[in-house]
């Protein structure tokens, strides 16, 4: 299996109901948005492996990070506006 194009971490304190809705909302996105794109969601419950946060720089939940492509992007509380935080991590810096 190839390595996705884009590659996303949700890190989220634990999952509930909530939080399952909003991630079943965030990967519907996501699968709209790159459509034509490989791309992979993984989740991390903080809760469950802190260690995990604290060695990629996450302070607050949840968090979506665009680990692939460079550079990394982070959106604090990605969950709440799913339009805004594609946009965010949709962004590709500009060719030199």
């Amino acid at each position: 299996m190839s390595s996705p194009q884009f590659l996303f971490t949700l890190y989220v304190a634990s999952i509930d109901a909530q939080t399952e809705l909003q991630i079943c909302k965030l990967r519907f996105a996501l699968a709209e948005k790159f459509k034509d794109v490989s791309w992979e969601l993984e989740l991390v419950e903080v809760l469950d492996a802190p260690e995990k946060a604290v060695a990629n720089d996450i302070f607050a939940t949840p968090t979506l990070v665009r680990e692939k492509p460079k550079p990394v992007v982070k959106v604090l509380d990605g969950l709440t506006n799913i339009p805004e935080t594609l946009l965010a991590v949709a962004r590709l810096p500009a060719s030199p």
